[in-house]
């Protein structure tokens, strides 16, 4: 229920998580900088994107200078499994799985197993779990930032 009175209480700013493996584009962390530079300005509150996982955040550090998004992004790095990260998704408000490639998306699980609510493209198993207003193509950000 707090996440619920988060979404709603003007001074707490939204956060949204996403697991992913920083050295490739398979999780579309790219996507989702882009997709929260777009939505900034169409919120009354604040956004923050937490972003839990292995690998340098440098050339996505370049793309959210360009996006003016620099102060509402961080990098969590890792996080032992179990407890560590279920706490962690304790913290977000809304999981995204914007993925280009997905097979099991334990994450999503995980997520939501936390009560979180879950956006994802339709990569992989990731369809299986979300109903279809939740769900965007790969790739596709003006999808993702709509959902």
């Amino acid at each position: 229920m707090s996440r619920i009175k988060n979404l709603y209480n003007s001074d707490t700013p939204i956060v949204i998580g996403l697991i992913g493996n920083l050295n490739n584009k398979l999780k579309g962390v790219g996507d989702a900088l882009t997709a929260l530079s777009r939505i900034e300005g169409q919120s009354k509150k604040k956004i923050e994107l937490r972003i839990l996982g292995p690998g340098k955040p440098d050339k996505f550090r370049a793309l959210e200078q360009n996006l003016g998004i620099n102060s509402r992004v961080s990098y969590d790095g890792l996080l032992k499994t179990g407890n560590k990260v279920l706490n962690w998704l304790d913290e977000i408000d809304i999981y995204i799985q914007p993925s280009y490639q997905e097979g099991v998306p334990r994450a999503t699980i995980e997520a939501m197993s936390r009560a979180n609510p879950v956006i994802g493209s339709t990569a992989g198993g990731i369809p299986e779990l979300l109903p279809e207003k939740r769900l965007h193509k790969p790739g596709e950000v003006n999808q993702l930032s709509k959902a």
